[in-house]
């Protein structure tokens, strides 16, 4: 993990406005809390850092990343290999939005490594 988090979480905080949020949940023990400390320090982002020392699988790690998540909008399944073009996460929750409205109701939307709903449907759907 420490070797590929630095990439991934410069790929997805590049372009980011300072009203998106990002929640680490670091199950591993090889140096990657220092690295994802020194990043969260250094940024203009609300980070939300959680630490175990166990490993407590994707479903449970979503859970309390979304129990930690503040916004109305969620994206999840993101991992520490991942990383996207500069301005992917603005667009593609940008076109979520459209589609929300289009649509009239929450509603779950995937793209590759990625999921994108409400918090409050995500909650009512995995926890």
């Amino acid at each position: 993990m420490a070797d590929t988090i630095e990439q991934s979480l410069k790929s997805i905080t590049e372009g980011l406005s300072e009203n998106f949020e990002i929640v680490i949940v670091d199950q591993s023990n090889d140096g990657s809390k220092r690295l994802i400390t020194e990043f969260a320090s250094e940024s203009d982002l609300k980070f939300h850092k959680v630490y175990f020392d166990e490993k407590l699988g994707v479903a449970r790690a979503r859970n309390i990343a979304l129990q930690k998540a503040t916004g109305d909008i969620v994206i999840t399944h993101i991992d520490v290999d991942d990383w996207y073009c500069n301005k992917y996460f603005p667009a593609f929750v940008e076109l979520y939005l459209v589609l929300r409205g289009e649509i009239g109701q929450n509603f779950f939307f995937s793209a590759p490594n990625m999921n994108i709903s409400s918090r409050e449907y995500m909650i009512e759907e995995y926890t």
